[in-house]
């Protein structure tokens, strides 16, 4: 239950990011944590779910072969694709190429899982790539269709998974069963585990800037600020990935514990929703990080 509840996954806060055009370090910082926690926690995950706690050689093996197993077949795939637009021309197509970038999505998760791999890391990886080497080979026009249709269709699966988390946390509520408890308490154990996380790595961070960027000009240090930590810790939302994660539990887990947990995942990926998700604008106001107007256009962090 650890791991799946540690993936992150804040979708609202990217969103308002986004949408109050804050500086490019914090954006950053927070996607890029995302995105390796969840690869993190998914690969403990599935080798904790396969193969238990017994042997710690045996479970680092084993998130080691479903990690680069993931990777081999994101990376593969996307390749693969890339070469599709390149030598089949699909650039002067703006429709084939959006259908098939949105299709290549799907086959990508539907490959690593059928590999027993993970679906999800595999994408990752798939559209880091396909975001690298395949926009050169599409024309303006099919750039903005692909562009639009991914954004829109991620906008409604996110309506759809915080719509069923909504509705199943008011069953929970309602229900005042131990997963209510649960996910109180998981909650505020999280809250308390970001603290001692996030802090202590940024300044690990910061300290490792200092040493190997002594020459480098002030404007390029890019400093992970006090300010900066706390909206990190702020943005430690939970969402469809704990979802998925938790109704993947193996038979070895007791029915009713199973059901429990699920509550719990419920209730606290509302609960931080509804305490994290909607007060971002608020945090950054109070915290005095640039946005808007503010952030300076022309500043790049490399």
């Amino acid at each position: 239950f650890a791991s799946l509840i540690s993936s992150v996954d804040p979708v609202s806060t990217l969103a308002t990011f986004g949408h109050l055009n804050v500086d490019q370090l914090l954006f950053i910082l927070v996607f890029g944590e995302s995105q390796i926690n969840d690869a993190v926690a998914i690969t403990l995950f599935r080798s904790v779910n396969d193969e238990g706690l017994g042997s710690m050689l045996k479970l680092a093996g084993s998130m080691l072969w479903v990690f680069s197993g993931s990777v081999a077949v994101g990376v593969s795939l996307a390749m693969l694709v890339v070469l599709m637009f390149r030598f089949g021309k699909m650039g002067s197509s703006p429709a084939h190429a959006v259908l098939t970038i949105f299709v290549s999505c799907f086959f990508t998760f539907s490959v690593g899982e059928l590999l027993s791999f993970s679906g999800m890391i595999a994408v990752l990886f798939n559209s880091i790539v396909m975001g690298s080497y395949a926009g050169v080979h599409l024309s303006s026009e099919s750039m903005a269709l692909t562009s639009f249709l991914l954004k829109q269709m991620s906008s409604l699966a996110d309506t759809l998974i915080f719509l069923c988390s909504g509705v199943m946390g008011v069953f929970a509520v309602m229900s005042k069963g131990r997963g209510l408890k649960l996910g109180l308490f998981s909650s505020a154990f999280c809250l308390l585990a970001r603290v001692v996380s996030v802090f202590p790595l940024g300044f690990l961070s910061n300290l490792i800037k200092r040493c190997v960027g002594k020459h480098l000009p002030k404007e390029r240090d890019h400093m992970i600020s006090w300010r900066h930590l706390v909206m990190m810790w702020h943005s430690g939302l939970r969402g469809g990935i704990s979802l998925v994660l938790v109704t993947e539990l193996g038979d070895w887990v007791d029915p009713a514990i199973k059901s429990e947990m699920l509550d719990a995942t419920f209730v606290m990926v509302v609960l931080y929703l509804l305490v994290f998700g909607s007060s971002t604008g608020l945090m950054l106001k109070c915290l005095g990080l640039p946005m808007g107007d503010q952030v300076d256009e022309t500043a790049t962090l490399y």
